[in-house]
């Protein structure tokens, strides 16, 4: 390299200092900044003016968790609909982010609700879908006589066998409820029987 050239490239750079240190914003054409004029990555946040980057300056898909701060997103800036399961870290919801009374069925994947989830005694008659609860859905002697309807327990629904005398109100078992020959003299109380009870002309010899 010459002499000459080294001091060409010299007094360029000497110049350039130069003319930075006694330009300022009064010296410079409104406007008339351009892209090309301005060394890639050395506009900072500092050099923008408040809320002067719309959403037209930014490219689209651009914006990370990073870029925004700390809770300051809000239902409004969100279009309906455009947020899933996919632009969420997992476990980053919780309750204190939804709105009361927001959540709907169709939010909710099927099958997921469980029991724990259920709040205590919050599940009625209403929200049962009818002849839907079975044997196994019923704890072991939960069920008393209040919840029972009067006249709906018949013989079938009885195991056999397992019906005792406590269980039957006294005095309430006629000669129609004994099958025929079902009562022998050992079922009978002794001195207990009178001519009463005896038909006429059925006493054999």
């Amino acid at each position: 390299m010459s002499r000459i050239t080294v001091l060409l490239a010299m007094l360029m750079s000497f110049s350039a200092q130069a003319v930075a240190q006694m330009v300022d914003s009064s010296d410079i054409v409104d406007n008339s900044i351009r892209s090309v004029d301005i060394m890639d990555g050395t506009i900072t946040g500092a050099d923008l003016a408040p809320s002067s980057i719309g959403t037209g300056r930014i490219i689209d898909n651009s914006i990370r968790s990073s870029d925004i701060r700390d809770g300051t997103l809000t239902g409004a800036d969100l279009a309906i609909g455009a947020l899933t399961g996919n632009n969420l870290a997992p476990g980053s919801i919780g309750s204190g982010h939804l709105k009361d009374n927001g959540i709907r069925g169709v939010d909710i994947r099927d099958g997921t609700i469980t029991g724990v989830d259920l709040a205590p005694n919050s599940v009625g008659t209403g929200r049962i879908l009818d002849n839907s609860i079975k044997s196994v859905d019923i704890r072991d002697g939960t069920i008393e006589s209040i919840d029972i309807q009067n006249g709906t327990i018949a013989g079938v629904d009885i195991q056999n066998g397992t019906i005792a005398g406590l269980d039957i109100q006294d005095g309430s078992i006629t000669g129609v409820d004994l099958a025929p020959n079902s009562v022998g003299t050992g079922r009978i109380v002794d001195n207990s029987i009178k001519g009463i009870d005896i038909r006429d002309g059925t006493i054999e010899g």
